[in-house]
Order: C-alpha cells, then structure tokens, then sequence
C-alpha cells in the first residue's frame, strides 16, 4: 500500500514530536484516501540559525541531532480538511476558514481564524504551530486553498532511517524495460530507491 514521504523543517519536527503539532499544513493532498501512514523527512539543520537550533536541541533533550537529513518517524494522516485563507496584511482584514462541500459545486465556510482575534488564543494556531505571518510567507497574499493534514498515532524512531531506505512506488509492473528506473548494465535491476527528499511530499514504499 502506499505511503507519503513528507519534508518537513527542523523546527516543526520538534513541535510534531512534542505533540505540540496535531496539523501540517499543505498547499494540496494525496489522492490516496485517508487513513494513510505518513513518513516524516527532517530536512536539513545546516544552515539553522544557532538560536532556533538550540531551542530545539533542549525542547528534544538532544534527540535532534539525529534527525538532519533522515527520516525520522511517522504518523497516521486520518483526516485532511480543506481550509481557505484571505490574507493581506496586518492593517486589513484576514481570516482563515474551513470548506465544508454541501452538495454539487455549494459549500460552506466555518471561520477558524481572523485576525481581529488574539493570535496566540486561536486554537488552529495552536494545532498548526503557525502565525499569520507564517502563512503569509508560505502562501502568499490574497485568497489561497490549502489543506490541513491531521497528525495521529505518531511514532519517533528510536534510529532514523536513511531516504535509501524507501523506494518510490512501481508503475509499470511486469514492465521493466520499458521504465526509465531499470538499470541497463550487467546487473539489470530497478533503481527505485529514494535518492533525494521531496521539495512537498511524494509517495513511497519502505524497501523490504
């Protein structure tokens, strides 16, 4: 069965890991139905500035250090809900809502978020780990869709695992050959593990 392979920042790992974070927010979704297992890539801590790294090597008593560039645990996505976000700037009128489909092209709309609220009171804020200022530089300026991926049954590896480790998923089965993956030298044999994170998330399957 498939599953996704999700970049994440250092930072939000930490929030993800501390449940803390019971939302990823995403500009679009899997098409695959929930649930599904979510695999979560901490992306590089190279160029973390030295006090974000530190709060974050004492929020994990140490774990991070660990976690650069690895795969570092997963998570069960049971829900994705669909949200639209109006957003400016500070000195206009910003809100955040949820879509609800009522029926063939009709929808309705829950407001989750505005920026008339006290930010830090807002529990969607809580949920996501972010700021209006944050979705600002994610989504840009105007009316966005996005999709807020929900977080349950996390699991933080004891040993991370390498990207080596997953494989993308086969689509051309009893058809190798054919297939831009197979590798045409004395060997043979298909080269479909993961060499390089996603920019978002992709799908995979763990190699046996």
């Amino acid at each position: 069965m498939k599953s996704v392979l999700i970049s994440i920042r250092p930072r939000h790992c930490g929030n993800i890991a501390s449940g803390k974070k019971r939302i990823e927010v995403r500009k679009d979704r899997p098409t695959i139905d929930v649930p599904f297992k979510c695999c979560i890539y901490c992306t590089s801590m190279k160029s973390l500035p030295l006090e974000e790294y530190v709060a974050l090597h004492a929020s994990t008593g140490g774990l991070c250090d660990k976690w650069s560039g690895k795969v570092i645990g997963e998570f069960i996505c049971d829900e994705i809900k669909c949200y639209e976000a109006e957003l400016h700037n500070s000195t206009l009128y910003e809100s955040i809502s949820e879509v609800y489909k009522v029926g063939d092209g009709e929808y309705e709309y829950n407001c989750v978020a505005d920026n008339e609220e006290d930010e830090e009171k807002v529990v969607f804020f809580r949920q996501t780990c972010l700021t209006w200022e944050d979705f600002r530089k994610y989504l840009g300026q105007d009316f966005h869709i996005f999709y807020g991926w929900h977080i349950s049954d996390l699991k933080i590896y004891d040993k991370p695992k390498e990207l080596g480790e997953f494989r993308k998923p086969c689509d051309r089965f009893l058809d190798c050959f054919l297939c831009r993956r197979y590798k045409r030298d004395e060997f043979g044999g298909c080269d479909s593990k993961l060499h390089r994170s996603p920019q978002s998330w992709c799908y995979v399957e763990e190699s046996q």
